[in-house]
C-alpha cells in the first residue's frame, strides 16, 4: 500500500490477529514475551558449519528485521563474527520484496546482480530477488510447493548443507 511498518510493528499486528482468530488471550506481557522470542531463534544446525565453508565468499543479511532485532539475534545466536554485512531495510522504508529493497545494499556492493546467490526459506522473498535479477535459492525445508509460479528459483534446496555447489 506504500505505508512503511517496521518488522517490529507488523509482526505485533499479526501477533494481535492471530490470538484473535483463535480466541486466545492477549496482554501486554503476552505481547512482549512472543516478540522478545524473536532476538532468541534457535540456528539451524548446519548454519555455522556452512558459513565456515564458505569464508572466502561474501556473506550479507539483507533482512526486513530491524537493525535492533537483527543485531540481538545474531549475538544470541553467536553468529555475529560470519557475516560480512548485516543490512536492514528500515533505512529506506522499503521492504522486501519491492526492488528498492535489494538495491539498497546491492547499489554499494561491488557485485554485478549475476555474481549474487541470495537464500531464502521465503518463496516471496525468493521470487523479489529473482525479478531484481539475482540468483536465487530457495530453502524449502518443509517440502512447500513454490508461491510464485511464474519465477522459478535457480536452485532448491531442503537445507544449506549443498550451497557449496555454486562456489
Amino acid at each position: 500500500m506504500g505505508r512503511y511498518e517496521d518488522f517490529d510493528t507488523v509482526t505485533q499486528d499479526a501477533l494481535r490477529y492471530a490470538l484473535a482468530v483463535h480466541d486466545a488471550p492477549f496482554t501486554k506481557e503476552i505481547e512482549q514475551r512472543l516478540t522478545a522470542s524473536y532476538a532468541h531463534l534457535t540456528p539451524y544446525k548446519e548454519i555455522e558449519s556452512v558459513i565456515k565453508e564458505m569464508h572466502d565468499v561474501k556473506t550479507v543479511i539483507l533482512s526486513n528485521g530491524t537493525d535492533e532485532m537483527l543485531k540481538a539475534l545474531l549475538h544470541n545466536a553467536g553468529l555475529t563474527d560470519y557475516f560480512d554485512e548485516v543490512v536492514s531495510v528500515d533505512g529506506i522504508k522499503q521492504p522486501k520484496p519491492t526492488p528498492a529493497a535489494y538495491m539498497n545494499w546491492f547499489k554499494t556492493s561491488g557485485l554485478r546482480r549475476d555474481e549474487v546467490l541470495f537464500l531464502s526459506s521465503n518463496g516471496w522473498d525468493i521470487a523479489g530477488a529473482k525479478n531484481f535479477g539475482f540468483h536465487a535459492a530457495w530453502i524449502n525445508r518443509n517440502d512447500l510447493p513454490f508461491e510464485a509460479f511464474d519465477i522459478e528459483p535457480d536452485a532448491i534446496y531442503p537445507n544449506l548443507n549443498n550451497l557449496s555447489e555454486w562456489l
